[in-house]
């Protein structure tokens, strides 16, 4: 499946790993990001997802792709890849337990840390943060 994700977001970097993502979600972005996990979470298959593009002042504009998916293991898996100077793409491997918790603190509108929801895998070079607009 394939969508657009409009949602707010910034890239920080991140003390250990090579970028930390930031969604910053209002009602509308919080409730299209809990479809994208719910539908996984039910069995669905892995979600393509287009970000707006990121425009600073004086720099070509950087494109995010995501990808959302559940993963058979322990721990989740959050990857970043730089294949063309202006795209970055993510994935985004969540196991069982970190999807019914990222799905939990959504619905409740609680901030989320990707460290917050259980193991995350080694090889893991992105960082992600849900922030809630109020």
């Amino acid at each position: 499946m394939s969508t657009k994700l409009e949602i707010s977001y910034e890239v920080r970097a991140h003390a250990s790993l090579q970028k930390d993502l930031v969604f910053r979600v209002d009602d509308d972005s919080c409730r299209a990001l809990l479809e994208i996990l719910e539908g996984i979470r039910a069995g669905g298959r892995e979600v393509f997802a287009i970000l707006p593009p990121l425009v600073a002042a004086g720099q070509p504009s950087q494109r995010w792709e995501t990808y959302w998916k559940r993963r058979d293991a322990d721990d989740s898996r959050a990857m970043v890849a730089h294949p063309e100077p202006n795209l970055w793409v993510a994935t985004f491997a969540f196991s069982d337990p970190a999807l019914a918790a990222i799905v939990e603190s959504l619905k409740e509108e609680r901030p989320v840390r990707l460290e917050d929801l259980g193991p995350v895998h080694a090889f893991s070079n992105l960082h992600l943060t849900v922030e809630i607009k109020n």
